[in-house]
């Protein structure tokens, strides 16, 4: 008998030949993702973080509340994933793996994975947007525009 054990195919070795297209994904929004690329006129109502501590809170137009904390991300830097609300939205975008908010870091995980493409969300306008539909539709048409155009 051999002392040898057997190595567990890879993801990618799994789906070989197969083309998988995740539908329900999701890319965390950096901090300075809106403010930094919105025009003049809406910089200051773009979605922010405002608020320090157990008071952070994002925030859309003169300040709607979008989200709690900063919900960054449910997988960390370590490869573990969060557990639970309260663990994702104390989680910062610092403790995130960077394949949850970066697009070139996302494509090589993508690779490793063998996921031929993924529809992408996201995250504080996708889980929230029912209250950024209180802001004007041109705030919310740019938010998008923002989010869709980025490259982190």
């Amino acid at each position: 008998m051999s002392n040898v054990t057997a190595l567990k195919p890879t993801a990618r070795e799994l789906l070989a030949g197969i083309k998988v297209i995740d539908v329900d994904t999701h890319i965390s929004e950096w901090p300075e993702l809106w403010t930094e690329r919105a025009p003049g006129n809406l910089k200051a109502l773009m979605p922010r973080i405002v608020g320090e501590g157990a008071d952070r809170r994002w925030v859309i137009g003169e300040n709607i509340f979008l989200a709690p904390g900063c919900a960054a991300t449910a997988v960390l830097k370590d490869g573990t994933k969060t557990h639970s609300y309260d663990e994702v939205v104390t989680t910062t975008i610092d403790d995130a793996d960077p394949a949850c908010y970066d697009v070139d870091a996302r494509l090589k995980m993508m690779d490793a994975q063998g996921i031929h493409a993924e529809v992408a969300y996201p995250n504080i306008m996708g889980f929230s947007g029912q209250n950024a539909m209180k802001v004007d539709p041109e705030l919310r048409l740019a938010a998008m525009q923002i989010y869709n155009d980025a490259r982190g």
